[in-house]
């Protein structure tokens, strides 16, 4: 890997917001690691596009883990428009997130095609 692609791993990949206090941030290193190791990234841009897609694929977990929890604690009579709500919101949020993965896939598989 270049230098320039390590220091930008240096930088972007310590994103804070990226894993929250539940959540562990040596399962995100593994991610990022797993990535990195398939996609094998050498320049600046492809680190960032590599970076894009590990943190979508860790939030579309953490909207896994959202709707799993909103549907363990809703009990046997939830108010159903809240609950179809709350859903609804985790799918658009779980849709954006995919388009982003998909977006940084395409770019590193086809760097000049738009």
């Amino acid at each position: 890997m270049s230098t320039a692609a390590k220091n930008a791993l240096r930088h972007e990949f310590l994103d804070p917001v990226v894993v929250v206090r539940f959540q562990h941030r040596a399962e995100f290193k593994a991610l990022q690691e797993t990535y990195r190791d398939h996609f094998r990234p050498i320049t600046p841009q492809e680190s960032r596009l590599v970076h894009d897609m590990a943190v979508a694929t860790w939030r579309i977990r953490r909207c896994w883990a959202a709707e799993t929890s909103i549907l363990d604690n809703t009990g046997a009579h939830p108010p159903v428009d809240r609950l179809r709500a709350g859903l609804a919101l985790i799918r658009r949020y779980e849709e954006r997130l995919q388009s982003n993965f998909d977006r940084a896939l395409h770019s590193l598989k086809f760097p000049n095609e738009p």
